[in-house]
């Protein structure tokens, strides 16, 4: 019989292409859709705010298929030998252009922040704040812990909670996304019928049918 320790690094979320990671990448698409019907909500209510959501529904579609592929490493070109002073590691490099990036990202959308609406908006940033610790903070942290092997404890640790607040902070997104949408009359059901299903989108007390299927 196989150790059930020889299974450990499907749950290690230190390593990638691991159930974790396939958990991120699925929580972060469905973030994705989720701002993708604000976004369509906005639209169809004439709000130049459409815009703001179409570009969040980019990041999301984009941090997804990052998640999966681990695309971030391609930021480091242009100085893919640079190592971090105090590391040890040039992979750790990308943290320089993703702080840049996400400082650039926080700037343009700030004022499109507190257009939200005061519960969203504070959501919002409570999310992108638990998410950016994990994401370059702690991988900051990690990156001056790490050792040749990448297993030494500290490391670990930092690694650990790394992923940790990722995941959560995009858990509290997904959650602020839909707390908004609620808000703004909008519900999303499933209706067993006699002879099939049938999806329910009501917005502001106006029912709109999805397809139904015959079982």
């Amino acid at each position: 019989m196989v150790p059930i320790d020889h299974f450990g690094y499907l749950f290690d979320l230190s390593r990638e292409m691991n159930i974790p990671t396939w958990y991120s990448v699925v929580q972060l698409f469905a973030t994705a859709c989720a701002l993708m019907a604000a976004a369509l909500l906005q639209k169809i209510n004439g709000s130049h705010s459409s815009v703001g959501w179409w570009g969040l529904v980019m990041i999301f579609l984009y941090m997804s298929m990052d998640e999966a592929t681990d695309a971030h490493g391609l930021w480091r070109t242009g100085f893919t030998d640079y190592v971090i002073p105090g590391t040890n590691h040039a992979s750790f490099a990308w943290i320089i252009p993703g702080l840049v990036i996400v400082c650039a990202v926080g700037l343009v959308y700030l004022r499109w922040l507190f257009s939200l609406p005061r519960r969203t908006a504070i959501l919002f940033f409570v999310a992108g704040v638990v998410f950016v610790t994990g994401a370059l903070v702690f991988e900051g942290i990690g990156a001056f812990l790490a050792d040749a092997t990448f297993f030494n404890p500290s490391y670990l640790v930092a690694s650990t909670i790394e992923e940790s607040l990722e995941i959560y902070g995009i858990l509290i997104m997904l959650y602020a996304v839909l707390d908004y949408l609620d808000s703004q009359g909008v519900q999303i059901a499933l209706r067993n019928q006699a002879h099939g299903s049938k999806t329910i989108a009501q917005t502001d007390g106006v029912e709109r049918d999805g397809p139904q299927t015959e079982s």
